[in-house]
């Protein structure tokens, strides 16, 4: 089994929706994409990290493939997303570090 982890950064701008929605848009097109059938996908939940709030979900893909998608809005039309990918036993072993890349995110 491949070992690996990305970390995506992207600013989405003409998003006038609140970033919660924004996610469950995002989740719901999850559900229904035929590649992630069989996955175990969390719902919505919110926390605080840096003094800021995320918004954020979970995918836990039967090919041990691990993606957590982290979403706040720095405008009114601008919505921050990252998105944390892990496979096998790396998505818990990186998980502390990604944490780490959203403090500092959260500074801006």
């Amino acid at each position: 089994m491949p070992k690996a982890v990305n970390v995506g950064l992207r600013v989405m701008k003409g998003v006038p929706i609140e970033n919660q929605n924004f996610l469950d848009q995002v989740r719901t097109k999850a559900v229904e994409d035929p590649e992630v059938k069989g996955a175990e996908i969390g719902l919505i939940r919110s926390r605080e990290i840096g003094g800021k709030t995320w918004n954020y979900f979970i995918l836990k893909r039967k090919d041990e493939i691990n993606q957590e998608f982290w979403a706040r809005k720095l405008k009114p039309d601008e919505v921050f997303i990252v998105l944390y990918t892990a496979v096998g036993t790396y998505y818990d072993q990186y998980q502390p570090e990604f944490l780490k890349i959203l403090e500092t995110a959260s500074k801006n």
